[in-house]
């Protein structure tokens, strides 16, 4: 069963200003966060072309919380936090196996924001 890996960069404008990744099991839609009349946050859209596609066990679970989303692989309790599933899956850990990379550009900005 394939998995497709979506990622958007957050941009925290206020109190401090910051950008962090994040990610999903479908695509990101841009999103605005203002708090006392300021633009707090937001999110790029990630567009439709994932950022990586994983190959997970069958009987896999999906689920989508309030923090993001997470996923749990047969034989392993924890559910685990989209952001983790790329590393991974890249150690060919708990059944997972990355079958399509991200582009050159996007991988070598993934392992230097870590």
């Amino acid at each position: 069963m394939h998995l497709t890996l979506y990622r958007s960069v957050t941009h925290l404008t206020y109190p401090d200003e910051s950008f962090s990744y994040c990610y999903a099991f479908e695509p990101i839609r841009a999103e605005e966060l203002c708090r006392d009349d300021h633009l707090a946050c937001w999110t790029d859209d990630s567009g439709m072309e994932p950022f990586a596609v994983i190959e997970i066990p069958d009987d896999s679970q999906i689920n989508r919380t309030e923090d993001g989303w997470q996923l749990q692989v047969p034989d392993h309790p924890s559910w685990i936090d989209a952001e983790d599933v790329y590393v991974l899956a890249s150690h060919r850990s708990l059944g997972m196996l990355v079958v399509q990379e991200p582009r050159p550009v996007v991988r070598q900005h993934f392992w230097e924001s870590d």
